[in-house]
């Protein structure tokens, strides 16, 4: 495919430890890891739909929600999970084995779609959403699939949110069993500026990473590439891209290695 070119508007990000900026771009220099356990931040969920909530689904909602703050409330989404809220599904499974009953909210919250849902019915946004469930190279199918929906529907932002967990203990024996820790990151894609917009601001939340600053960038399709080291193939490959992006400056493309393919990300 020929280079397309991916406008990042803005992007927030959560992990165990990691909550704002600072944090991030302390992480992608090597000077803070992900560790502790502190929840992230629900107050901006409305209390009805924060008790039907997993964790995960509240790790991605509180991603996703300060970064629409200052959008329109049309704004089509991309939700991306390689496994789901996987842990709420085994619950359900060993119920069933064990002939109990099942809980109709529970089975209802299990499919893929549900956490993007509950982010609609909080915004009260009908845009259209996706929900894809992608293997190891999640990130550049979702940040393409987001830049298609941008084009053909037309929009002028489009928002894409990647989050996984640690799987249950029933299958840790999977291999790679990826990721080692709970995450949630947004990228929040648009058209380019006719403006010089290249100075960035922090939100004024403590608790969340939100950072605007645009960041056009170039993404290529090319031959798999098997040179790809061992830390960044052992990392969600959303977490590779967002180290990429936030450090400066970018000398170098990134290149993420998927089963078929390899994706190639580049400075514009």
């Amino acid at each position: 495919m020929s280079p397309l070119t991916i406008t990042i508007k803005a992007w927030s990000a959560w992990a165990p430890g990691l909550q704002t900026p600072e944090d991030w771009q302390q992480w992608a220099a090597g000077e803070k890891t992900m560790e502790g356990d502190a929840p992230p931040d629900v107050k901006a969920i409305p209390a009805m739909l924060r008790r039907r909530l997993s964790p995960l689904g509240k790790m991605a909602l509180s991603t996703a929600i300060p970064l629409l703050k200052e959008t329109d409330s049309g704004v089509p989404t991309v939700l991306v999970s390689r496994h789901g809220d996987l842990h709420r599904t085994v619950n359900l499974l060993q119920d069933l084995a064990a002939g109990e009953s099942l809980s109709p909210t529970h089975f209802s919250l299990s499919v893929h779609n549900a956490i993007g849902g509950l982010l609609s019915i909080a915004r009260k946004d009908t845009s259209s959403m996706t929900a894809l469930a992608c293997g190891f190279d999640d990130i550049s199918t979702a940040l393409l699939e987001a830049q298609a929906i941008l084009t053909e529907q037309d929009c002028k932002q489009v928002l894409c949110l990647i989050y996984d967990e640690p799987l249950p203990a029933l299958y840790q024996q999977q291999q790679p069993a990826l990721p080692d820790h709970a995450y949630a990151v947004a990228f929040l894609l648009g058209t380019p500026s006719p403006l010089d917009t290249s100075s960035s601001h922090t939100s004024a939340e403590p608790e969340m990473s939100v950072l605007q600053s645009e960041m056009p960038v170039q993404l290529d399709l090319c031959r798999r590439d098997t040179s790809e080291s061992s830390a960044e193939a052992s990392r969600p490959q959303a977490l590779s891209l967002l180290r990429w992006l936030i450090t400066t400056p970018r000398t170098a493309p990134l290149t993420l290695t998927g089963s078929r393919n390899s994706w190639r990300w580049s400075s514009c």
